[in-house]
């Protein structure tokens, strides 16, 4: 091969891959625009859930859905995440038997361990209630709202197959128009019906049947024109590669499980369900931190899993600080907002039963924003397959976020467990970043990010200064919030190669002159 053949090679190489990040990019950012959407609908939907409900009600219904949430995680064992990173590599090898087969084995078994939670659930619920849940209300939603958690966890693989197969679109319509309208369209009949929140878990659970069951046909008929293309390869099941894969990233579902339900569950027992409905009302405000992060997450692991693959360890680098700048510079006005807006966010929007969870509001919204800063770290372990080093750093996280709930709730309740929460996304996040960088071997930042990371540490920093410490003006603070957005902007242009990831978008004059 002459030089001119392999200068071809090289750049047709790194066409293909600048190529590629464009459309990841790009696809996340539809997935972003969806997320807006969606976190809209869903932002109003729970503001009409917990103006609606009594506050020991709302509790309830929130501790009932944490109870679900965990149980989805457990279902899935992790399987997910197999997915994501082998589905890549099949489609990259044209392994069709493979695919087909690793669809249908982690669906079975989802489904199968599922039905087998909503039956011992059932089956022993005379047992649970009194002697680990007090209220009976909450027994009476978990019942109902327990078969969300096999539906969900397959609801959750059916998005992991279709970012495989970068079918955005129909991510797009599943996760961000069909799923948040029809819960929207149950909480309405909720409130015009005068119904309970027994209504509303049931509503809940049919809603999640139905947009399941429109999408799972969706992706059955992709994949049966697609095995009628190869009809001579055989199905392969490869069990083990998923299993010891997934298997001992299970406890990073645990972590998750730790975050979302050990304090709910500790909060109920050592106070009451009026305790969890005072935390989980502002939850999805503070969850808003994490709006960039998962819309960016559905491609990032197909899209490094792909790199990897090839061997491309230099571009995984790169890609992974451009996608945590793009995540660190779209989530900074939201964490602002938080922070410049915590009376108006809680009491006034949410009523004044919520007046005194302005301060749960700014601790969760810093701890989800550092989640959100940190990037993708967890997810590039995943693609290293750095296993051993997860599996310890998680379950230190999961010993962590238990003892700090134990310790803080009995004391000092909803604001205790808030602590807890955020001290666990910090320590556990810096523990990954470490893997990242030492064990995985990626790139350090550039000078670019660090400064970016500094001038956002010191605008958080003046956000909740102005918002907790006087009493500043409504329009001032929402003057503040705009240079806010606007400063951190400007010093992350360089870091998010704005002209890469969309040429059109950066030829217009505006966005040129922003950028350059």
């Amino acid at each position: 091969m002459n030089q001119d053949e392999g200068d071809e090679i090289g750049k047709t190489t790194t066409d293909s891959s600048e190529s590629e990040s464009r459309s990841q990019v790009r696809g996340s950012s539809l997935l972003l625009s969806g997320r807006l959407l969606s976190s809209a609908i869903g932002y109003l939907t729970q503001i009409l859930i917990i103006r609606y409900l009594a506050k020991s009600d709302y509790g309830a219904f929130a501790y009932a859905l944490s109870i679900v949430a965990v149980l989805q995680a457990a279902v899935q064992l992790g399987l997910d995440r197999g997915l994501s990173r082998y589905l890549p590599i099949y489609d990259e090898d044209s392994d069709t038997g493979s695919i087909v087969g690793a669809i249908g084995f982690v669906s079975g078994l989802t489904a199968g361990l599922g039905a087998m939670v909503v039956v011992g659930f059932w089956t022993t619920r005379s047992l649970i209630e009194g002697a680990l849940i007090d209220d009976p209300v909450a027994v009476s939603l978990i019942a109902i709202l327990i078969v969300l958690a096999p539906v969900d966890a397959l609801d959750n693989l059916l998005v992991t197959v279709l970012a495989a197969f970068r079918m955005t679109g129909a991510i797009f319509i599943r996760r961000h128009v069909v799923a948040p309208l029809l819960k929207l369209g149950v909480v309405l009949l909720l409130i015009a019906t005068g119904s309970n929140a027994e209504f509303l878990a049931l509503g809940y659970t049919f809603a999640g049947i139905l947009g399941l069951a429109i999408f799972a046909s969706v992706l059955g008929r992709y994949l049966s024109d697609r095995r009628s293309r190869d009809p001579d390869k055989p199905v392969r099941f490869p069990i083990r590669e998923l299993a010891t894969f997934s298997l001992p990233l299970l406890t990073t579902d645990l972590v998750f499980m730790a975050i979302n339900a050990t304090d709910t569950v500790m909060l109920e027992r050592f106070g009451s369900t009026i305790d969890v409905a005072a935390l989980r009302a502002v939850q999805p405000t503070a969850k808003l931190n994490q709006l960039v992060l998962s819309a960016f997450g559905v491609l990032y692991i197909p899209y490094v899993a792909r790199l990897y693959a090839r061997g491309q360890h230099d571009e995984v680098g790169k890609r992974y600080w451009q996608t945590a700048n793009w995540v660190v510079v779209l989530s900074l006005p939201i964490l602002c907002l938080c922070l410049l807006f915590p009376d108006e966010l809680t009491g006034r929007l949410l009523g004044g039963a919520y007046a005194d969870s302005a301060n749960l509001l700014g601790i969760l919204a810093v701890g989800y924003f550092i989640h959100a800063m940190f990037g993708f770290n967890g997810m590039t372990l995943n693609v290293y397959r750095m296993i051993r080093f997860l599996v310890v750093v998680n379950l230190i996280a999961v010993t962590v976020n238990i003892g700090l709930n134990w310790i803080l709730i009995p004391s000092f309740g909803p604001l205790g467990a808030a602590v807890a929460t955020a001290g666990t996304f910090l320590l556990h996040n810096i523990a990954k970043q470490y893997g990242v960088l030492r064990k995985a071997g990626l790139s350090a930042p550039s000078a670019s990010t660090w400064r970016l990371y500094g001038v956002v540490i010191v605008l958080a920093g003046t956000a909740a200064a102005v918002g907790y410490g006087g009493s500043f003006p409504f329009w001032s603070r929402v003057g503040l919030w705009v240079i806010f957005g606007f400063t951190v902007l400007l010093f992350g242009r360089k870091t998010l190669r704005i002209d890469d990831a969309f040429p059109g978008l950066a030829r217009v004059p505006l966005v040129r002159r922003l950028f350059r």
